[in-house]
């Protein structure tokens, strides 16, 4: 085996040169790979199992996307949002209006069942979700245009597990995830699109990744629900602005036929998300509602 790997590594390395340099500390041509806190919590965030004291969803916590906000440039960031701004009429008008929502968990119940609304107060009273990530009326107000597209991703993010056909589990955080980072890649330039993407990239993969090499019980629901994004958000129109507070009281179906968006599957991973999240043992399955994790 030893053999065939040699050879095969003197094939593809053909033309490899080793550089050196005459730093003391470690170096590279990417600023990912030069930032510390990056380099080291990506392993964690990336190859770890599954387990009750550090959730999937606490993965957020382990210091990449704090490493990732060092390395960011902010000025380049608002200069490519205002540029994208002066081509499309629609996302400036968003952008102008910089509407966030002050709703509260108890504004769901009024929705009827089966409606996005309906669907979404049920996770509220069933699962303990907070449909408002702590934010009030009194919260300070984003103060960058970057920093208005990630509170308002936020403020819609649970709302598009609904529109976008997936279960509230682990496993189907990959179809929003993939959604967006194909529907910003449609619809903006590739520059802008890379700077909104590049932590995201990281949080759909860790969980893409983590299925295929700690639950392959989980990798074919994995591999669906990445295929599904991709093709929903290349089918879509740029959905970032939905104003859900209109279409509430509307079945998923009607709202997706509001927003542009298309090609939806409704598909559920929920017994594959509690194995995903080590709730259940494996071998024995369990089909009751898991949480999620974004």
């Amino acid at each position: 085996m030893a053999n065939v790997v040699d050879d095969t590594h003197k094939y593809v390395g053909a033309g490899r040169k080793d550089v050196t340099t005459e730093s003391s500390i470690l170096v590279s041509s990417s600023k990912y790979l030069n930032n510390p806190l990056i380099r080291g919590s990506l392993p964690n965030f990336m190859l770890r199992k599954n387990s009750p004291e550090l959730r999937t969803e606490a993965d957020h916590t382990l210091g990449l996307y704090e490493g990732f906000e060092q390395v960011r440039d902010h000025q380049r960031i608002e200069e490519l949002i205002t540029a994208e701004r002066k081509k499309n009429p629609a996302f400036d008008a968003w952008h102008e209006e910089s509407f966030l929502s002050t709703w509260t968990n108890e504004d769901f119940a009024k929705y009827p069942a089966g409606s996005v609304g309906g669907i979404m107060y049920r996770q509220i009273r069933d699962f303990g979700f907070d449909i408002s990530l702590g934010r009030t009326k009194d919260s300070k107000k984003p103060e960058t245009q970057y920093e208005y597209m990630l509170v308002r991703g936020g403020q819609i993010h649970d709302l598009e597990h609904i529109v976008l056909g997936s279960s509230f589990d682990s496993i189907g955080e990959l179809t929003p995830y993939f959604t967006r980072l194909a529907n910003y890649q449609k619809h903006f330039s590739p520059e802008l699109a890379q700077v909104l993407n590049d932590y995201m990239i990281f949080g759909a993969l860790r969980i893409f990744v983590r299925s295929g090499l700690h639950y392959p019980e989980t990798f074919a629901a994995a591999l669906e629900c990445t295929e599904l994004g991709i093709r929903i958000g290349q089918a879509s129109d740029l959905y970032c602005m939905a104003k859900y507070e209109d279409l509430l009281g509307l079945p998923p179906v009607d709202v997706r036929r509001e927003l542009g968006i298309r090609e939806v599957v409704d598909f559920h991973t929920t017994h594959e998300g509690l194995i995903f999240q080590e709730d259940i043992p494996r071998e024995i399955g369990n089909d009751a509602p898991a949480r999620a994790a974004d």
